[in-house]
């Protein structure tokens, strides 16, 4: 019978199927020659024994050539190497080994995680290999061009699939110029690096914003104050879109050229609020041996360009550190089993201890760490401000009237709000250079203020208005008015003062935590405290963060006091002034300038955990909302204390800066500040005003001679084109408020106290127990006031109308509340001030008015007004002017003012301080902070050592702008009788002061007056100052200095009261350019990085070109399949389809994977990764066809051929069908053979490492169409040491156990490798043929993998020390089954190659119902020698050698309780014993009885045989057991024939090397007759 339909042992002998056959070992079907044939032996092809020989991986290329990864062993990855052998050449050549590399610079293969990997062919014919391991990140290497490997060469950055930098760029502004065409709006400038072969990192550092108006750059520092004649500057802002002429210089630093030959630079503009992005050209980056190396970029305009998706700039590459499976599939590359990139360096709880302190810049740039505002320049600072890339940055012009307009400003110089609150964060740069989660630094601890108040009390409470704190927010009853009885309602400490900045512990920044109930630190380990020592090592400090407040950073406020006045206790700085300036009796000019605040970070540590994954750190903080801010804007408060008209009760607001009113309370104001006029943001948040300074613009002398002297008033008799303007009845005016250095004034004669100011050094002046540290007055109601509204704003007690004036902020204090601050007058001794009495606090009255200035109670007016005679402008200096105005004294040459001359307060201050918010809370919640604006601070730390690591320098790029700002303000007056009321009838004076007197001499008395002033003064702005937009048509948004101070369209006399302050938004632009996620120990999704389910795609390699697209992984490009399924395990493709396999089911994708949505869905990684869902291939409830083998599968032109380890099955799919070929025969065979004992020490069940001996591999051998698959296991071995180790992982000890990370086993101090050190290796091999549904054979042959081409299979082992390629033998020049043993059973003899048994066993049960007696057993077979072939010889069948053989040389029979001793076959004639014959064409064999015997137990009892097994079941291995036999020779009546329904026969071939012979069997089967008995 011919027996080809193979083997099957799932049914008992007597049901075996026809032409199946019970059990065969190394027999191959041939179904050319419809026979089954003792299996080819191996020809050895490659044996490389050095230190790196082990295999751990291959890939077979189109061309049939079999790249081969190597390792040196299991415990080592000192040494790992890529080599390839040709089939053709039949030679193995080394591509790569990187013995030459640095110790900590490897590929760092290894036996315990096998590679799997892919290749594509570009249109160059050159082929690249991407493969993984699932420990070390995907790679991918050029077969043409391999790397060198050298001591300097950087493996991560030459083999890492997704491109990974040895340093990271940063870019710096260079310069702004002409010569350009870019559109008027923002720019960001960021880039990529390109490798040879068109591969591109991440987009790496963005610039700080580049700010692009329409006039000319170098019009930003022409000045337009008082040394150019207060001229007319154009630089300013303009319609998004227009054309400016410009281009953009950047210089990049820090460029990785020894991995990257070219830099892509990547333009980013906001234009009319729309994000583009654009790519340049490539530059090239040269050939170089140094790194890194710096290049200049030019952005014209002109340039060609391509389009940039801006969500792949915001959002990083997806960026994977482990890969466990890799397929590719219409020239897509897929990864499966995924560990991300770790995004969470575990940084917070070092984050916890970094410090930051304010810091201001001087007129050039400079930092200083105690500015001294004194007279002299020689103390002033002189430390430049540090860049952590350049080094010094030095600003090419000082910081007068012109800064914070240009670009260069705004890029180095942009810095951050005093009496603000910032949540910082920390950032790493990691080395693929995407960045890090932001790690949340904390703001300082809070302090006690101990001095100058005499009761102690820590920032972070309440104030206790029952104390001497009641001073800080008025008296007890007032402030119950307010906030009520409850003294939780009373504001902290915290938020009305940051005067703890200047004690120790303070680091120059205010205290702030958030109060409400939930905003406290979690309680985890995130938030203790820890830093590193010299070394890097990590050391935990005392203290915690966790269940405190959060804690923010609150920079000091502005301060206004001289430093010389504070106690030798205090650090003579904080906040400063925004603006230190004045030119006037000799002042050095140098002090007319800004000064932007900045910060530094510093004891940062940088620990060795994590030096191999950075690259450096940036600062980060998080975006200032209306809704996190403090200071919603800052400006300059008026009057509006002024009847409108007589009797009528209604009030309107003055065009100049009057603070006062008839009942000497200022509660009602008006309030112009630049932020709130240019967006219109909502005012509603504003719960106080905080006076901030006092800009003046009079005062007596220095010399304390009594000489007045006043600036930076001017009065316009003519507009901008000369023509006459004093016949109307007007005054226009405009006052400087920079003209008076406020430190000078200060420190001379008067202190002003709204900032942290301690006045207990001034003798006679104040107590300790009345001195206000701040002065927060409470806003009762607030309003925006429309110009020229016809309706009135109706507050409580008050209606203010605004009819006849310019648009503003309304402002009503709190009853009992108003406008304070300390004055005092040097006449010869301090005095108080008149006012509040003997407290030191007066009302601060400032007063002006078309002619003069008056303050107090009983005004003295000083001659500033026109004389009688031709109209002229006045903008005089030191004036001492006669009048004949009988209001006004005239003073005489060298006459001195005395007490009984005038008031003591000779002064005009125009008050400005900051609308401020009340919050609880700001940044709720820290951790989950949207968007993070980049400070444009980034330090390398690619050469530091790990170490707590020192002071950043100062760092800007911040929200606040700073400049000169210009608010028109006009006002109609009514007439009355022959005079015109002004307003200043209840002051002292005669009512109803002239206009005509004072100024006018050719003004009709009947007409209306117009007062037009406007008002300059340097300001903070979360705006541009300096792009308000100037439109010619639009005479309303006409303002000095786009156009004169004494423009017609602003002092004309028309009623155009609205201003309109037109604004480009994009100038207003931060840089939030990428999208950061925040760390939230609450929130594990925010830091997870095992995505064992998720599947994630390159873009479509591109055919015709060259760059490498394989390596380009969009962020949204991936799909996360149910993890109810189990681990993704094995990625395949069949039919240009995807299979996904998991470990409980086998999925497959339904047709052309294809985003089915847009891209900016998918860029957020949301978007499907295929068309439709992947589906189950089978759905059951539990799961089916799963698999735990990576290697235990292939895909032929059958289909894609599988085990299910866990449920010991083995599939088959064509990607129609899914069968389960296992059932085919061997399905109880796979159940109890396909094992792990070492399941019971806790090595997983699905561990898979075919390279040491567990798991399975499989082949497909395409000569004889069949499937080859090997299993492997371990079990423990009967030697001491191997008892030891049971008992030590059965006994739950600690330290002892299966290490899931390294794949070993702990064992105490040591490890414990998958080695054959206590283990034995045991495996089978089994053969699948598709076509036959059939299993063949087992075999004895284990390979760690089978490498299969299209022509032939290969069997790649690592074998003791040795890698060894093996070949089936087609030609037959070796003998049968000669094969390489590799058995850790016996060390010795690993890697002999030597002959094996062939064994064929079929079961002849004709007639299954029967009892038949069997005589003889018949087969049917050819037998053929191995060829010897001369060296130039080539196989033919010609060569062939046919014998007259029975082939087998062994032979035993069985039956259901029968068997016989396995007999030697001997051929009749040739042996006079022989026990076989030849008869016609086939062998026939009768020398077999029963030698089966009786046993006895200890009992005595007789037993049959049958209570012992016939067999020895040993994996693959199943032989005779000799119990079962009679140990000596039976009498022969009791050897009986055998007799029953079946009968199994065992053909075996036990020949030597030498006698080894080829069988063809084509029949077997037996002589038989039935038997009756």
């Amino acid at each position: 019978m011919k027996r080809l339909k193979g083997i099957n042992r799932d049914t008992n002998p007597m049901d075996q199927p026809a032409g199946s056959y019970r059990y065969a070992k190394n027999i191959v079907i041939d179904k050319e020659k419809f026979c089954l044939s003792s299996e080819e032996g191996d020809k050895l092809l490659v044996s490389k024994d050095t230190e790196d020989s082990l295999p751990v991986g291959y890939i077979v290329l189109a061309d049939d050539r079999i790249v081969i990864f190597t390792a040196d062993s299991s415990a080592n990855t000192t040494s790992s190497s890529i080599g390839i052998y040709n089939p053709l050449t039949k030679v193995y050549t080394l591509l790569f080994n990187d013995n030459l590399c640095t110790v900590d610079n490897k590929l760092n293969f290894t036996t315990r995680f096998p590679i799997e990997g892919e290749f594509k062919i570009d249109a160059t014919d050159e082929i690249t290999i991407y493969f993984t391991d699932d420990n070390n990140p995907p790679r991918y290497m050029s077969i043409n061009n391999p790397p060198v490997a050298s001591n300097i060469l950087d493996v991560q950055t030459t083999f890492n699939l997704f491109p990974s930098l040895s340093r990271y760029p940063k870019l710096l502004l260079n310069k702004v110029v002409a010569g350009g065409t870019l559109n008027v709006g923002t720019y960001y400038i960021t880039c990529q690096l390109v490798t040879t072969d068109g591969a591109t990192t991440n987009f790496l550092d963005v610039s700080n914003p580049i700010y692009i108006n329409g006039e000319a750059e170098g019009l930003s520092t022409v000045d337009f104050g008082p040394a150019s004649g207060y001229g007319v500057n154009s630089y300013s802002g303009a319609t998004s879109g227009t054309s400016s002429g410009k281009k953009i210089v950047m210089d990049v630093y820090n460029i990785d050229a020894l991995n990257y030959s070219f830099i892509r630079p990547i333009v980013i503009s906001k234009i009319g609020s729309i994000f583009s992005a654009v790519a340049l050209p490539d530059i090239s980056l040269g050939t170089t041996t140094i790194n890194p190396v710096n290049i200049n970029i030019n952005y014209t305009g002109f340039e060609s360009a391509s389009t940039v998706n801006m969500s792949d700039i915001q959002i990083p590459r997806a960026s994977y550190a482990k890969a466990k499976t890799i397929a590719q599939v219409d020239d897509v590359l897929y990864l499966g089993n995924l560990v991300r990139t770790k995004v969470d360096v575990g940084y917070q709880k070092y984050a916890n201890s970094i410090k930051i302190q304010s810091k201001q810049l001087g007129p050039n740039g400079e930092v200083g760490t105690a500015p001294n505002y004194s007279h002299n320049t020689s103390s002033e600072p002189v430390t430049p401000y540090i860049d952590a890339t350049l080094g010094t940055i030095t600003k090419s012009t000082a910081m007068d009237w012109t800064f914070g307009r240009n670009a260069h400003d705004n890029y180095y110089f942009k810095g951050y709000e005093r009496d603000e609150v910032y949540a910082f964060y920390i950032v790493w740069i990691l080395k693929d250079g995407s960045e890090s989660m932001a790690y949340h630094i904390p703001g300082r601890a809070p302090i006690s203020i101990a001095n100058p108040l005499a009761n102690s009390q820590n920032e972070n409470q309440r104030v206790n208005t029952n104390s001497s704190f009641q001073s800080y927010i008025g008296t007890l009853a007032a402030t119950n008015s307010v906030y009520g009885n409850n003294p939780e309602n009373k504001p902290f400490m915290f938020q009305l003062t940051t005067e703890g900045a200047y004690l120790p512990g303070g680091n120059m920044m205010g205290y702030w935590q958030n109060n409400e109930a939930g905003q406290e630190y979690p309680a985890t380990s995130d938030y203790d405290i820890w830093t590193v020592d010299a070394n890097g090592n990590s050391v935990q400090s005392a203290g915690t963060l966790q269940g405190e407040k959060i804690r923010h950073h609150h920079f000091p406020a502005e301060s206004t006091v001289d430093p010389s006045i504070r106690n030798s206790t205090r650090q003579p700085q904080g906040g400063g002034l925004i603006w230190d300036g004045g030119n006037h009796q000799g002042t050095n000019s140098s002090f007319v300038r800004f000064n932007p605040l900045g910060f530094e970070a510093s004891n940062i540590p940088f620990p060795a955990e994590i030096k191999e994954l950075v690259l450096g750190y940036k600062i980060y903080y998080a975006n200032r909302t209306s809704e996190n801010a403090t200071v919603i804007d800052h400006g300059i408060v008026h009057n509006t204390g002024y009847n409108k008209d007589e009797g009528t009760g209604v009030r309107y607001h003055s065009p100049y800066s009057h603070i006062g009113e008839e009942n000497n309370n200022p509660t009602s104001l008006a309030f112009d500040g630049f932020h709130t006029l240019t967006t219109g943001d909502s005012v509603e948040p504003v719960s106080a005003f905080k006076p901030t300074r006092v800009q003046t613009i009079g005062g007596i002398s220095a010399a304390n001679d009594g000489t007045f002297f006043a600036k930076g008033v001017s009065f316009y008799a003519e507009n901008h084109l000369g023509a006459d303007k004093s016949s109307t009845r007007a005054v226009r005016s405009s006052i400087d408020w920079t003209r008076c250095r406020p430190v000078d004034y200060y420190g001379d004669s008067h202190q002003f106290s709204f900032g942290a100011v301690n006045l207990k050094s001034i003798p006679n002046i104040v107590s300790s127990t009345t001195t206000r540290l701040t002065q927060v007055s409470p806003i009762k109601t607030i309003s925006y006031l429309q110009a020229g509204g016809v309706n009135s704003s109706t507050f409580p007690g008050l209606t203010v109308d605004n009819d006849r004036t310019t648009q503003t902020i309304h402002i009503q204090l709190e009853d009992d509340y108003s406008i304070q601050s300390y004055g005092g007058f040097f006449n010869g001794s301090f005095s108080p001030a008149i006012g509040s009495a003997a407290d030191g606090f007066a009302d601060l009255k400032t007063r002006s008015f078309t002619g003069g200035f008056q303050f107090g109670d009983g005004a003295l007016n000083y001659g500033m007004a026109q004389s009688t005679g031709s109209p002229g402008t006045f903008n005089q200096t030191n004036l001492e002017v006669a009048s004949t105005n009988p209001n006004l004294i005239s003073l005489t040459s060298g006459e001195v003012y005395s007490s009984q001359d005038h008031i003591d307060t000779l002064h005009y201050g125009g008050v400005f301080g900051n609308l401020y918010s009340f919050k609880d809370d700001v940044y709720v919640d820290f951790t989950d902070q949207s968007e993070l604006v980049y400070t444009g601070f980034f330090r390398d730390t690619t050469d530091i050592a790990p170490q707590l690591l020192g002071s950043t320098g100062a760092i800007m790029g911040g929200d606040t702008f700073m400049g000169m700002v210009a608010i028109n303000k006009r006002q109609t007056f009514t007439h009355v009788g022959d005079t015109v009321n002004i307003g200043f009838n209840n002051d002292g004076l005669t009512a109803g002061w002239s206009l005509a007197s004072a100024v006018f001499t050719n003004a009709s008395i009947e007409d209306d007056g117009f007062v037009f002033n406007t008002h300059i003064f340097p300001t903070t702005s979360r705006s541009h100052i300096a792009m308000r937009t100037f439109e010619v048509d639009d005479t309303a948004s006409y303002f000095f200095p786009a156009v004169a101070i004494n423009h017609e369209e602003l002092i004309n006399t028309n009623n155009k009261f609205l201003r309109d302050y037109a604004f480009n938004d994009d100038f207003n632009a931060e840089n939030t350019i990428k999208i950061l996620n925040v760390f939230n120990t609450n929130n594990p999704l925010s830091s997870i990085e095992d995505f064992p389910t998720r599947i994630a795609r390159s873009i479509k390699f591109n055919q015709s070109g060259m760059t490498d697209n394989f390596r380009v992984f969009l962020s949204g490009q991936f799909r996360d399949l149910p993890r109810h399924r189990g681990e993704l395990w094995r990625l395949e493709t069949i039919k240009s389809l995807l299979l996904p396999h998991m470990e409980k089911s086998l999925m497959t994708t339904q047709g052309k994977e294809q985003l089915s949505v847009g891209a900016v869905a998918a860029s957020l990684g949301s978007g499907d990764l295929f068309e439709r869902d992947p589906m189950e291939v089978i759905t059951t409830e539990r799961g089916e066809a799963g698999t735990r083998s990576q290697w235990g599968a292939a895909v032929s032109r059958n289909g894609y051929f599988f085990t299910d380890t866990s449920s010991a099955k083995v599939y088959l799919y064509t990607g129609k069908d899914l069968e389960e070929v296992s059932s085919y025969g061997l399905k109880t065979w796979f159940k109890e053979n396909m094992i792990n004992p070492l399941t019971k020490y806790g090595l997983p069940e699905n561990i898979d490492i075919p390279s040491l001996s567990v798991g399975a591999s499989c082949g497909y051998d395409p000569v004889h169409d069949r499937y080859i698959l090997t299993y492997k296991y371990l079990q423990l071995k009967d030697t001491p040491s191997a008892l030891a180790f049971d008992a030590n992982l059965t006994s739950d000890l600690a330290g002892y156990g299966w290490n899931k990370e390294n794949r070993y086993f702990d064992y105490g101090e040591s490890i414990i490798q998958l080695d054959n050190s206590i283990f034995d290796s045991r495996s089978w091999t089994v053969s699948y043929y598709p076509s036959l549904k059939a299993w063949g054979s087992f075999h004895d042959y284990n390979p760690n993998f089978y490498a299969y081409t299209s022509k032939d299979i290969y069997k790649i082992y690592g074998v003791g020390a040795d890698m060894i390629i093996l070949r089936p033998d087609h030609e037959r020049v070796t003998p049968a089954a000669k094969f390489t043993n590799m058995d850790n059973n016996d060390s010795t003899n690993e890697g002999v190659h030597e002959v094996k048994d062939i064994h064929f066993e079929f079961i002849d049960n004709t007639s299954p119902v029967d009892n038949k007696l069997f005589s003889s057993i018949n087969w049917v077979v050819d037998v053929e020698n191995p060829v010897t072939l001369g060296s130039t010889e080539v196989y033919s069948s010609s060569n062939q050698a046919w014998l007259h053989n029975a082939g087998f040389t062994n032979l035993f029979v069985y039956n259901s309780y029968q068997m016989s001793k396995e007999k030697t076959i001997t051929i009749l004639p040739n042996s006079l014993n022989g026990n076989c014959r030849r008869l016609d064409r086939g062998w026939h064999f009768n020398d077999f009885r029963d030698d089966s015997v009786l046993t006895q137990n200890a009992a005595g009892t007789n037993l049959s045989s049958q209570s012992v097994n016939m067999f020895i079941y040993d994996g693959m291995d199943i032989i005779q057991n000799t119990a079962f036999l009679s140990a000596g020779i039976k009498t022969f009546d009791k050897r009986k024939k055998f007799v029953d329904k079946f009968v199994g026969i065992r053909l075996s071939d036990k020949s030597s090397s030498s006698e080894r012979n080829f069988i063809s069997l084509y029949l077997a089967d037996t002589s038989k007759r039935k038997v009756y008995r």
